[in-house]
């Protein structure tokens, strides 16, 4: 886990997944690490800290949505779709975010926490190649 919501959870860089590959139709692999880049870091915290203005207790389901999907994508990132250039998404349980990320053999590296009401502008702006 994170640890402390204000200060390890939303600064955290580095996330292993615990996640036991259990499915049948699923080969065994090993876990990747899944590791937030700054950006993705603010998107969370950004995100946080709306929901907790919503509904305090919010912004922590959202942060255990958001790790239940890093353990996902650690255990199988090839399972999610490829949805922008060679980056691939997963969508959040309960919220309206996609995370969006890629992977080499060893390490998932998150770059956005998109919210899906934002302009898909944004999207475009964050990941595309700075010369393309």
């Amino acid at each position: 886990r994170f640890g402390n919501p204000r200060y390890g959870r939303l600064g955290s860089l580095r996330y292993t997944s615990a996640v036991q590959n259990t499915s049948p139709n699923l080969c065994p692999r090993a876990l990747s690490t899944v590791i937030l880049l700054p950006e993705a870091v603010t998107d969370v915290a950004n995100g946080y800290g709306w929901y907790e203005n919503q509904e305090l207790g919010l912004g922590e389901e959202f942060l255990r949505c958001l790790e239940r999907a890093y353990a996902l994508i650690a255990a199988h990132p090839l399972h999610y779709p490829v949805r922008f250039d060679s980056f691939r998404r997963i969508l959040v349980r309960r919220f309206p975010n996609a995370v969006y990320f890629d992977h080499n053999e060893q390490t998932v590296f998150i770059h956005y926490v998109f919210h899906c009401a934002q302009d898909p502008e944004r999207l475009v702006r964050r990941l595309k190649p700075p010369n393309g």
